[in-house]
């Protein structure tokens, strides 16, 4: 079922919007707030993200708003989320929704 969701989830984000995957890279997020957005995958082309967690529970904004341990965003562990537009993404924050780090796989699309 999670590789039906997978294959799914690729052909949805590449038909509706086009795009094609670019860079991908999985981080540790604590329970420090973090910037989603690695330096290599700001480009100007970039349309969207597609973020999974899967060892914890993530808190997240992505409007430039600060996330806390008990704000933002819940995007509980072994899920995921599409976040489209450039300034959406530039403006992602992130935080461990609990008290140990959290695995992100982040797999960026222009």
């Amino acid at each position: 079922m999670k590789y039906f969701l997978s294959v799914l989830l690729i052909f949805v984000s590449s038909t509706l919007y086009g795009s094609t995957a670019f860079f991908s890279e999985t981080l540790t997020i604590g329970t420090v707030t973090s910037s989603g957005v690695s330096s290599t995958a700001k480009d100007s082309e970039l349309k969207l993200a597609v973020i999974s967690v899967e060892n914890a529970d993530l808190r997240f904004w992505y409007d430039g708003t600060i996330p806390a341990t008990n704000t933002g965003h819940l995007l509980v562990q072994n899920n995921f989320i599409v976040i489209s537009g450039i300034n959406n993404l530039l403006n992602l924050k992130m935080i461990s929704g609990g008290t140990s780090s959290v695995k992100v796989s982040i797999s960026y699309e222009k």
